[in-house]
């Protein structure tokens, strides 16, 4: 039973480490939608996270870090989700001060 919890967490791991896609934006702006990686330059890591991992709370959510790996995979590639469509942006474009999901 134990080996079994060694097994699983190493295939999760490996899933996680599969390579991902970021989004091109050859205009420079971040629109929802796009997957992008994120860098912490206080902590010098890239923010990341095992999907695997949730957290009880009263809305979906899960334990984040900070990672060396600069290389996009399934743990540091996240897709930047609009909260609220009134939000007073009509534009598919990202403003500052509008929430992330």
């Amino acid at each position: 039973s134990g080996q079994l919890k060694v097994t699983a967490k190493q295939r999760q791991l490996e899933e996680c480490l599969q390579p991902a896609e970021l989004s091109d934006s050859p205009d420079g702006y971040l629109r929802w939608g796009q997957s992008v990686m994120m860098l912490n330059h206080q902590a010098k890591g890239w923010l990341s996270v095992n999907p695997y991992d949730e957290v009880t709370k009263t809305s979906e959510a899960f334990i984040m870090t900070t990672s060396a790996m600069s290389n996009p995979t399934v743990r540091n590639v996240f897709i930047l989700d609009r909260v609220d469509d009134q939000d007073g942006y009509d534009d598919d474009v990202i403003h500052y001060g509008q929430l992330v999901r």
